[in-house]
């Protein structure tokens, strides 16, 4: 009896030291992923960011840094999504919405995306006025 006692304490323990092997292993797994999902994240984010400084300093779009020209901006949003895709890469878009109701839009589609909002005034050549506006930058996922 003793024997059997001892032989099923070893399986008992045994089968515990399994349980918790297999936990630590579910356990790293999900951590792995997770940490990869991250990663993932912060490049989306470090590239939305990157594509905002760039427009905002651009000559294709801006008078002055930050200070975007409206004429540019019309140009801009008659131009192909293609001819973008050689400087600022593909999967991206851009919105600058002036507060009284103007909207420039580029490489727009109805997609899931990663987006940030960033003030910026907008120079209007006609009437030489700075108006607020604001920038919407986002790559689609």
């Amino acid at each position: 009896m003793k024997g059997q006692a001892a032989v099923m304490e070893k399986i008992i323990m045994l089968f515990f030291i399994v349980i918790v092997i297999v936990g630590l292993i579910v356990f790293l797994s999900w951590w792995n992923v997770s940490q990869v999902r991250i990663e993932g994240q912060k490049d989306v984010n470090e590239r939305a960011l990157g594509i905002a400084k760039a427009m905002m300093t651009d000559s294709l779009f801006v008078k002055d840094v930050a200070m975007f020209d409206d004429s540019k901006l019309k140009a801009a949003n008659k131009t192909a999504c293609k001819a973008f895709e050689k400087i600022f890469g593909a999967e991206w878009f851009a919105e600058v919405t002036e507060l009284d109701g103007n909207r420039w839009s580029i490489c727009v589609k109805d997609r899931k995306s990663t987006s940030y909002d960033i003030p910026v005034n907008i120079f209007n050549q006609e009437s030489e006025k700075v108006s607020v506006g604001n920038l919407k930058v986002g790559v689609y996922r």
